[in-house]
């Protein structure tokens, strides 16, 4: 347990076997019933948290300012093996030039359709580096009025190996490794409920182990054609 805390404090990342590994020890280590709730203290605010099989997410914009911050995570009536991650995201213009050319490339291809249409676009991501890629990360951002529903998101879960996140007009993406020289074609299923040009589907790619390893593709327009009216 105190490895894979090391490896989420060293910026790396955990595959879901190795999660559902480390969910199973902390339940051989918990005494007493499951809890179904937890108290999280953010720098001694307290908020009691509902665990939906287990897990709770909690907004946390304070932990983003400047500073030294506490997160304390107490369990009700009794003792249990609590896994607590902390996350904070920051925006960086598209523009800001990288160290070095990164491990990964990433290109968009395929058409658009039109509007209430789905999209037939591809993302491909290749792997230019000399060692294979565990985890291969990407973000897109979302132009307005690009949905990503049910039948899409199944189609992008069955090639990467966490759930697809589409927040904030970012989606989210983990793919399976990627050997020196690879290539992996992901589906992007969006569907428009506009039409006209439209700006987004920049890429940040990067190793989950080497955020700093970092290939940038940036923003373009899009033409979202108006479906003819049938008389």
């Amino acid at each position: 347990m105190r490895t894979l805390a090391r490896i989420e404090r060293s910026g790396g990342s955990l595959d879901p076997d190795t999660r559902a590994l480390a969910h199973l020890l902390a339940a051989l280590l918990a005494e007493g019933p499951e809890p179904t709730t937890v108290t999280v203290e953010l720098d001694g605010n307290p908020h009691q948290l509902a665990l939906d099989r287990g897990v709770a997410r909690l907004p946390a914009a304070v932990l983003a300012r400047p500073g030294t911050h506490r997160v304390h995570v107490a369990v009700p009536g009794g003792h249990a093996a609590v896994y607590v991650r902390a996350a904070t995201e920051y925006g960086l213009p598209w523009e800001l030039p990288t160290s070095r050319a990164g491990s990964l490339r990433a290109a968009i291809e395929g058409t658009t359709s039109a509007r209430d249409q789905r999209a037939a676009l591809e993302l491909v991501v290749q792997n230019r580096s000399p060692r294979t890629i565990g985890r291969p990360v990407l973000e897109l951002t979302l132009p307005a009025g690009a949905e990503l529903d049910e039948e899409g998101r199944r189609r992008l879960a069955e090639l990467t190996v966490a759930a697809p996140e589409a927040t904030r007009g970012t989606l989210h993406l983990e793919l399976r490794s990627l050997p020196p020289g690879g290539t992996q074609r992901l589906p992007l299923p969006l569907i428009w409920s506009v039409a006209g040009q439209l700006g987004g589907l920049g890429v940040a790619a990067h190793p989950s182990d080497q955020p700093e390893d970092l290939f940038i593709l940036k923003p373009r327009s899009w033409d979202i054609a108006a479906p003819e009216l049938k008389p």
